[in-house]
């Protein structure tokens, strides 16, 4: 199965043209943004099995029926790109309208809140898994990671796509070492968080075969719960996207 991506603000500019790059490399595509026709169009250009989704960023609810929608789907999220927002006008500070700056924080700043928050779930969702008691319980918390886990890609590209972009703008040279260190991590991040995140599927499954019988602890259970390799993949690709916002911030030798 190709893997499957999410592109936010789909229907037009940065996020179409994300997504018909990431349909060019062999992704399925899930897209979203509030409205539909521009959300269609952009579908018939990333091939038959993409999702077009109309979804407003600003509301939990709303971004709740899109990641159910997604995982009735699709059954899985490898790679996301929170791309929407919305900009103000060109206006002095006194100038902006209340109504108008809401409108602005509430999809930039809480849009994104509400993706990378999974972020934090899915760490503690993982942790309460390794400390339940039944295979049951196993396979509830590990099940529920699987709609939070998406923040992490997301967060992960968007870190990747705001900062190249603030590189350009601000006139450094692509091949200066921390920009260089920057993208290998980010390549680290992206890799280590797959090859964690199949581990913990099967870990799931098991517990899923588990809980339909008996329900009774397993020692094979208990052993992939404790994988030294699935907790190190799973922590190393947080610990890469941090260093590289500490890149990104402090561009030592630039």
């Amino acid at each position: 199965m190709s893997p499957i991506a999410l592109v936010t603000g789909a229907g037009s500019g940065i996020g179409r043209a994300t997504a018909i790059a990431l349909a060019g490399v062999g992704f399925t595509l899930a897209l979203a943004g509030r409205r539909s026709e521009p959300l269609e169009a952009a579908a018939a250009e990333t091939g038959p099995d993409t999702l077009a989704f109309s979804c407003d960023v600003r509301s939990p609810g709303s971004v709740a029926a899109l990641f159910a929608e997604i995982d009735s789907r699709f059954g899985r999220l490898d790679l996301l790109f929170n791309n929407a927002g919305i900009g103000a006008a060109p206006v002095q500070l006194e100038d902006v309208e209340v109504e108008h700056w809401r409108e602005v924080i509430d999809t930039n700043v809480t849009g994104a809140f509400l993706f990378l928050g999974g972020g934090v779930m899915a760490a503690a969702l993982n942790l309460a898994a390794r400390r339940a008691g039944t295979p049951s319980e196993v396979a509830l918390l590990l099940g529920l990671t699987r709609g939070a886990l998406v923040a992490i890609a997301l967060g992960a590209l968007l870190t990747l796509a705001l900062g190249l972009w603030l590189v350009h703008e601000a006139g450094f040279a692509y091949r200066q070492a921390w920009i260089v260190a920057s993208l290998v991590l980010f390549a680290v991040a992206v890799g280590a968080g797959e090859a964690g995140g199949r581990r913990d599927r099967r870990t799931r499954e098991l517990a899923e075969r588990l809980a339909a019988g008996s329900d009774a602890p397993s020692s094979e259970l208990r052993a992939r719960l404790r994988d030294p390799v699935a907790l190190s993949l799973s922590w190393g690709s947080g610990v890469a996207v941090v260093a590289i916002l500490a890149l990104m911030i402090w561009k030592p030798g630039a």
